[in-house]
């Protein structure tokens, strides 16, 4: 599975920009597949949701709470994960593991515009819950 870049492009959009970067669809295309756009504006979207939105573009994933057990599933290409709010991401992060490190939509976040999509090799953050690919 090839990793696109793809940027967030709402303040709570890090979870549609990462199915599109899966899905290889853009994000417009990819935010049709979430059940409440609205989302993006503010609150964000929960694991359940995205698994929701993977399926709808034929992708069947699940997600755990990353511990011990489950720290090897962050290794995968095309696993989505979710970091907990920190100094830089106060409400959490998602990113997703691709061939050429983490894909994270909103690199150079706090900056409004224009934000940047960008592949990191160091994980910026601590794991709490982990989404990936059981196909």
């Amino acid at each position: 599975m090839s990793i696109k870049l793809v940027v967030q492009e709402e303040p709570m959009g890090c979870a549609i920009a990462c199915v599109a970067a899966i899905l290889n669809l853009k994000y417009s295309n990819a935010k049709k597949l979430f059940t409440n756009p609205k989302h993006a504006y503010g609150r964000g979207y929960y694991c359940k949701e995205i698994i929701q939105a993977l399926g709808k573009g034929k992708k069947n994933y699940e997600f755990k709470k990353v511990t011990e057990k489950t720290k090897d599933l962050l290794n995968r290409n095309g696993t989505i994960v979710f970091i907990g709010g920190s100094e830089k991401y106060l409400c959490g992060h998602f990113l997703v593991k691709g061939e050429k490190g983490w894909m994270n939509p909103w690199y150079n976040y706090p900056k409004i515009a224009p934000a940047k999509a960008k592949f990191q090799k160091k994980f910026p953050g601590e794991a709490q819950w982990v989404i990936y690919s059981i196909d």
